[in-house]
């Protein structure tokens, strides 16, 4: 990390705005042609996906990408989330479909990343996912309560930047205590991937703490919201959310788990769906599993032109 970068990350001034970290991280990530995984975490309610939600679209506004909070897609037509319930078998495939530069994020990460279930088939895949990641130069964030809970290849490795959602209490006039949301702290890992072989700690420094908008700043908030609880609700239940079956409509109330049952039982869904444990391990270069379109097929890399 270039001194002078160092120097203004730790100045005194604690109070850079969220352009001015974006634009920290993406300048850092530019420079060497790599990418980006980071961690949010923090209490529920703190507003983890929200900032998650604003730093991802920072992020495509920066690149020249774009933002859109549409559950991934293994056949190319959706956004850029990965919601509960969508492994990396799964999301693996959708990631083909982003630029370069673009942000993904994994929503409530902690369904595929907790340190006990991450094992074995889904383990070796998210390996596999994290190295399409760095070929992408994807901008990626995780979410989770706490990062602890994820899985050690994430949390000490490849993860250099978290955010840390948290809230402030502040005194009203008669003395009444308040809290305050839409308040993180970022830190960054001291080593920025150039720890010794032999550490067994990765140190985290505070570089400073950023406010971010409310949820009635987010154009898209109805929308993730709907997408939220339908996949929630179908991760509950133990299948993956049919979502194509059930396009967001401004005021469309998410259908109920009896419904999505029926339609993916039914066989005629829409969406690429399965039941947890019965998806085989996959490579990025199955195109069985992929179900390429035809009017967008991938280069010699597995990575749609």
């Amino acid at each position: 990390m270039p001194v002078a970068s160092l120097e203004r990350l730790l100045a005194p001034n604690k109070g850079m705005s969220m352009s001015g970290y974006v634009n920290f991280i993406v300048r850092q990530i530019m420079e060497n042609k790599n990418d980006m995984v980071a961690s949010i975490v923090g209490y529920e309610g703190y507003g983890k996906s929200l900032l998650g939600r604003h730093l991802a679209r920072a992020f495509a506004h920066k690149t020249g990408t774009t933002f859109s909070v549409k559950p991934m897609d293994p056949e190319g037509e959706g956004g850029n989330i990965q919601y509960p319930g969508q492994c990396f078998t799964a999301s693996e495939a959708g990631i083909r479909y982003l630029p370069r530069g673009s942000p993904f994020l994994s929503d409530e990460a902690i369904a595929s990343l907790f340190s006990r279930t991450s094992m074995r088939n889904e383990q070796m895949a998210l390996v596999q996912f994290l190295a399409m990641m760095r070929k992408r130069g994807l901008f990626s964030l995780f979410i989770s309560p706490d990062r602890r809970w994820n899985d050690v290849f994430v949390r000490g490795h490849r993860a250099l930047y978290l955010f840390h959602t948290r809230q402030e209490f502040v005194r009203d006039p008669l003395g009444r205590l308040h809290g305050r949301k839409g308040i993180a702290d970022f830190y960054y890992r001291e080593d920025m991937g150039n720890a010794s072989p032999f550490s067994k700690f990765a140190w985290w420094q505070k570089a400073g703490t950023l406010p971010f908008p409310g949820p009635e700043d987010d154009p898209d908030n109805d929308e993730y919201e709907y997408w939220s609880n339908i996949h929630k609700d179908a991760f509950a239940a133990g299948f993956e959310a049919p979502w194509k079956d059930f396009p967001y409509e401004k005021g469309r109330v998410a259908p109920s788990v009896d419904d999505m049952r029926s339609v993916v039982q039914s066989g005629d869904s829409k969406t690429f769906c399965y039941r947890f444990g019965e998806v085989p391990l996959t490579t990025s270069r199955d195109k069985s599993f992929m179900r390429v379109k035809k009017d967008r097929k991938p280069d010699d890399d597995g990575f749609t032109t």
